[in-house]
């Protein structure tokens, strides 16, 4: 009894701590949200730097389909941040585009900017552009990481859960084959006790018509 008590102890504390443990994830998707919306910002960046600095119709346009591309990757990157519990591969492969397609950019803009002459204003956005780029590239990294390691972490406590639930089911067993030996040996033990009481009565008789016979 003791062994199954302390047993659905270990349960509800493994329990408790995959709740804590989804609480967790929970603010950490709110983190990638919030890292998406940076995002968004430096795309509005981009596209505010691109009306600043002077650029050919042809040169304009291609960077106004580049900066196309990146609202696309955050819409998807959206979408991947629904379905919190999925694997987490895909969600870097639009990281790792975005961060791609973006430095490019930032590089091509920076080029142009200094081979057309532009204004020191519509320099220092570039080189705000790169600080920004490593910033958050720190900060994604971080949430990468720490997805996986949730993601270990939750299969480490399902594997625990599965061994608990084992342990309990066999030790509910182990009490139920108790209890029916116990109810098998004390039939028996009533069993044995009538057949004496039966033996004692018919000696009785046995030895009351012996003296009568006397």
């Amino acid at each position: 009894m003791e062994e199954l008590q302390q047993t659905n102890q270990e349960l509800h504390e493994v329990i408790s701590q995959l709740a804590q443990s989804n609480r967790d994830i929970e603010k950490r998707v709110y983190n990638l949200e919030r890292a998406i919306g940076v995002r968004e910002e430096r795309i509005r960046f981009l596209e505010e730097l691109n009306n600043a600095i002077e650029l050919s119709r042809q040169d304009k346009e291609e960077l106004l389909e580049e900066i196309s591309k990146l609202k696309r990757i955050v819409h998807q990157l959206e979408e991947e941040n629904k379905k919190k519990d999925k694997e987490i591969t895909n969600k870097d492969k639009l990281i790792t585009e975005f961060d791609e397609r973006e430095t490019k950019l930032k590089t091509r803009i920076r080029e142009i900017s200094k081979s057309a002459g532009n204004t020191p204003k519509a320099q220092d956005y570039s080189s705000r552009l790169v600080d920004e780029n490593e910033r958050l590239k720190r900060e994604i990294n971080t949430i990468r990481v720490n997805q996986i390691n949730r993601i270990n972490k939750i299969n480490q406590q399902k594997n625990r859960i599965t061994d608990l639930l084992c342990q309990n089911f066999a030790l509910s067993l182990l009490r139920y084959q108790d209890r029916l030996e116990l109810i098998n040996t004390r039939e028996a033990l009533q069993n044995t006790q009538a057949w004496n009481n039966e033996n004692e009565s018919d000696l009785d008789k046995n030895s009351l018509d012996i003296y009568n016979f006397d």
